[in-house]
C-alpha cells in the first residue's frame, strides 16, 4: 500500500526535476506482415480462419497450415477452426512470426474438473480464499469455477476501477457480455444485464447478493474500494439456487465489511504452499543437464579452456548461426562468465550490430547480459535505445529509470518516473494495469527511500521520512520476449512448492494486459516469517517464434533497509518442457504476494 508521504514525495520529484530525454514518434500505426504455421496434434491444420478481431480482414491456412496476414501493433489476431479451441493473440511492434498449436474442444471436458471437485472441500476453499482470487463466498457456500459445472465468472476486486461511476460500470468494464442500461422497459434507475444490448427488450436484470444478503435494489451506493470479489452466476443456475430472484442471473459480491475465509491460529492467511500438500520431489535439473539438450555449439563453447578456444568455436559456427542474436549472446556469455573477457565480448557484439539495431527483443537480452556481468553503463545505453524504439511501452520508463539509478544518476532516474506519471495523466500511456502499476510504484518508492536524502535538501530529511511497506526478499522477473510462456516454481524451506504459470492458456487476461500496457515483468515478495532456503525453478513453455527467451531476475535482499543488496542474474530459456533449477534464496520466509 502506498502511503501519503510517498505520494507527497512524488509531487516534489515532479516539481523539481525536468525530464531531458527527447521523444521520438511511435510506430503504433505501422503495418507489417505476420506469418506462421498452425498445427494440431503435431500435424499441419488447414482451413484455419486467421482474422483481425473487429474487422473483416482475414485469411485461411493452406494445406501446410501456413498463413500470412498484414496487421498493425495491438491488433487482436483470432485463430479459429471448427472443433478446435479458438485462440486470440495481440500483435506487438516486433511480431513477425506466430506459430499456433490448436487443441481439440474435447480436451475441455469435465475430467479434470471432477477430480478437483473431489479434492476441494468447503474447508479447503475457505483456506484458499485469500490466495485464490477465483473463490467467492455465497449464501450457498464457497464457489469457484474449478468446482462448479457451469460458467461462473469471477473478478478480483483489485481489478475493478475504483473511479468508475458506480459498481455497475466497474463490473461492466471487467466482464464482457454485461451492459448497464438506464431506465429499461420504463423502470426508473440503472440496471445491469447479462445479455448483449440488442437482446434486452423484456429481459430481467441481474440481481445482487452482497455479503450474503440478496438485495431488492441495485447497490449503486456500494463503495467499489471495499469489494474483495465479484462473481456472476448465469440465470440457469441462479434460478435453481435463488428461485425467481435469479431470473436474470445473480451477481455475488464479497466486501471487506464481512470476514471471509479461514485463517490459521495466529490470525494469518493460510500458507498456500501447504494447503494442497504440494511436496517438492526434487525433479528439477541443473543448467549443466539442460545443456545436454541445447545447441551443439553451446556445449563446445562451455567446454572451452581458454579465450582462444571460445573465439575459435565462434568462428567455426559463425556462418551457420551468425544471423541469430542468441548465438552472439551465447558466445558473449561464455566469454564473460568463464573468463571475464569484456573486451572480446564487446568486439563480438560490435561485429553483429545489425542483429540488435531496431530490435527491442534482442536489445533487451543484450541489456540483461550487460547488467548481470557488471556493465551498467553499457546496459544504460541499450535501454536508451529501447526507449527510443518503444516510447509508448510502460516498461521502457521503468527500465530507463532503473538504468539511470544503476549508473548513479538518481535525479535523472526520478525524473523518468515523474515523466511516466505525467504521461499517464495526459493519457499518452495506458494507466489501467493492476499488475504493472504496483511494480513500477515499488521501484520508484525504493529509489526515494534509499536515495531521497541525496536528491533533496538534507535539511528536509526529517520532514520527509519514507519507509517500505515490505521487509524481506523481493524477486523481480523480466523477460525479453512478450510471447514467452513459462512456469516459475517456488519451493519453500519446508519443501512445499507453488507454481506460477505465465501462459495464454492459464492466464490470458494477464497476457493481454502485458501487451496492451507494454510490459513483461512480475514480482514476488518473500517475508521473514519462515527461516531457511528457497529454491526457484523454471519450466520453459516456448514462444510463438520458436526461439530462445532471456529471463532476467533481480534479487533484492533486506529490501528497503539500509543493508539492501541487489543482484542480477540472466538465464537463457531454450529447452522446452524441462524443469530447470535457477537459484536459491537464503534466509527468507513466506511468499506473501506477487
Amino acid at each position: 500500500m502506498q502511503n501519503q508521504k510517498t505520494g507527497h514525495y512524488r509531487s516534489i520529484v515532479i516539481l523539481f526535476f525536468a525530464f531531458t530525454c527527447s521523444f521520438v514518434g511511435y510506430t503504433q500505426s505501422k503495418e507489417n506482415t505476420i506469418s506462421g504455421k498452425v498445427t494440431s496434434l503435431g500435424e499441419p491444420l488447414a482451413d484455419v480462419n486467421v482474422s483481425i478481431k473487429g474487422t473483416d480482414k482475414g485469411v485461411q491456412t493452406d494445406s501446410l497450415g501456413t498463413y500470412a496476414l498484414k496487421v498493425r501493433p495491438l491488433d487482436m489476431v483470432v485463430f479459429s477452426h471448427i472443433g478446435m479451441v479458438p485462440q486470440e493473440i495481440i500483435v506487438e511492434d516486433v511480431t513477425r512470426v506466430i506459430n499456433i498449436r490448436m487443441e481439440p474442444l474435447v480436451n475441455e471436458l469435465e475430467e479434470v474438473v471432477v477430480s478437483k471437485r473431489i479434492r476441494k472441500t468447503q474447508e479447503s476453499l475457505a483456506k484458499n480464499y485469500f490466495s485464490d482470487a477465483s473463490i467467492v463466498k455465497s449464501t450457498h457456500g464457497y464457489l469457484s469455477p474449478s468446482i462448479v459445472g457451469y460458467e461462473l465468472r469471477v473478478v478480483d476486486g483489485k481489478d475493478l476501477n475504483a473511479s468508475a461511476r458506480d459498481i455497475l460500470d466497474a463490473i461492466a468494464k471487467q466482464l464482457p457480455g454485461t451492459v448497464v442500461r438506464e431506465n429499461p422497459n420504463g423502470t426508473i434507475g440503472r440496471f445491469l444485464f447479462a445479455q448483449n444490448y440488442g437482446s434486452l427488450r423484456g429481459a430481467a436484470p441481474l440481481r445482487f447478493e452482497v455479503d450474503g444478503a440478496v438485495l431488492q435494489e441495485v447497490p449503486t451506493w456500494l463503495d467499489i474500494r471495499t469489494v474483495i470479489r465479484v462473481a456472476i452466476m448465469p440465470a440457469s443456475e441462479a434460478i435453481y439456487r435463488y428461485g425467481k430472484a435469479g431470473t436474470g442471473g445473480m451477481v455475488i459480491i464479497n466486501t471487506n465489511n464481512t470476514e471471509y475465509g479461514f485463517r490459521d491460529k495466529d490470525g494469518r492467511a493460510y500458507d498456500a504452499f501447504r494447503l494442497d500438500n504440494n511436496t517438492y520431489i526434487d525433479n528439477a535439473i541443473s543448467g549443466e543437464k539442460v545443456l545436454e539438450n541445447g545447441p551443439s555449439y553451446l556445449k563446445q563453447l562451455k567446454g572451452s579452456g581458454q579465450i582462444q578456444d571460445v573465439l575459435s568455436t565462434y568462428r567455426e559456427y559463425r556462418n551457420n548461426h551468425g544471423s541469430s542474436y542468441a548465438f552472439v549472446l551465447d558466445v558473449c556469455t561464455v566469454l564473460l562468465d568463464t573468463f571475464n573477457a569484456k573486451e572480446e565480448a564487446g568486439n563480438i557484439v560490435q561485429e553483429h550490430t545489425h542483429l540488435f539495431k531496431e530490435n527491442p527483443i534482442a536489445l533487451k537480452a543484450l541489456a540483461y547480459v550487460y547488467e548481470a556481468y557488471g556493465m551498467p553503463k553499457k546496459a544504460h545505453e541499450v535501454y536508451r535505445s529501447i526507449y527510443k524504439i518503444r516510447p509508448a511501452y510502460s516498461q521502457s520508463y521503468m527500465d530507463l529509470a532503473n538504468s539511470y539509478r544503476n549508473i548513479g544518476d538518481y535525479k535523472q532516474a526520478a525524473a523518468i518516473y515523474s515523466r511516466y506519471e505525467h504521461l499517464k495523466k495526459i493519457e499518452y500511456l495506458k494507466n489501467d494495469s493492476t499488475s504493472f502499476l504496483p511494480i513500477i510504484n515499488r521501484e520508484m518508492n525504493n529509489l526515494l527511500v534509499m536515495r531521497g536524502a541525496e536528491m533533496f535538501d538534507f535539511r528536509k530529511k526529517n520532514e520527509y521520512v519514507w519507509d517500505e511497506d515490505f521487509d524481506g526478499t523481493r524477486l523481480v522477473f523480466e523477460w525479453n520476449d512478450g510471447e514467452a510462456e513459462f512456469e516459475l516454481q517456488f519451493v519453500n524451506p519446508l519443501g512445499n512448492y507453488h507454481n506460477a504459470i505465465h501462459s495464454m492458456v492459464s492466464d490470458p487476461k494477464r497476457i493481454r494486459d502485458e501487451k496492451m500496457n507494454g510490459y513483461a515483468c512480475d514480482e514476488y515478495l518473500i517475508d521473514n516469517s519462515l527461516k531457511g532456503d528457497w529454491l526457484v525453478n523454471v519450466k520453459y513453455l516456448g514462444n510463438k517464434s520458436l526461439t530462445a527467451t532471456y529471463l532476467k531476475t533481480t534479487i533484492y535482499r533486506n529490501y528497503g533497509s539500509p543493508n539492501q543488496e541487489r543482484e542480477v542474474k540472466v538465464f537463457r530459456l531454450g529447452v522446452k518442457g524441462v524443469s530447470q533449477k535457477l537459484f536459491k534464496v537464503q534466509g527468507s520466509g513466506k511468499l506473501v504476494s506477487k
